[in-house]
């Protein structure tokens, strides 16, 4: 999975990265963020739960979409 948080942009393979990844984040109360998976499916990180959803509004993403997540982040991938 990949996805913009804070302007980090995360990349996961397990459901341990991703967790050590968000760690390291300081997240905001209430926010949504979107998450792309392999197959550019759309997913949601709910922050108050912590949990990932597949209840998005965007549920399929296009390549252009995915590379545009990627250089809008204001740094390198983790």
């Amino acid at each position: 999975m990949i996805c913009d948080a804070q302007g980090v942009l995360l990349g996961a393979e397990t459901p341990k990265q991703l967790s050590d990844q968000l760690a390291s984040i300081q997240l905001n109360a209430g926010e949504q963020i979107p998450f792309i998976d392999a197959t550019a499916e759309g997913w949601v990180l709910d922050v108050d739960h912590m949990i990932v959803s597949p209840l998005s509004i965007k549920k399929f993403w296009t390549k252009k979409e995915v590379i545009e997540v990627f250089n809008g982040s204001k740094s390198e991938i983790r």
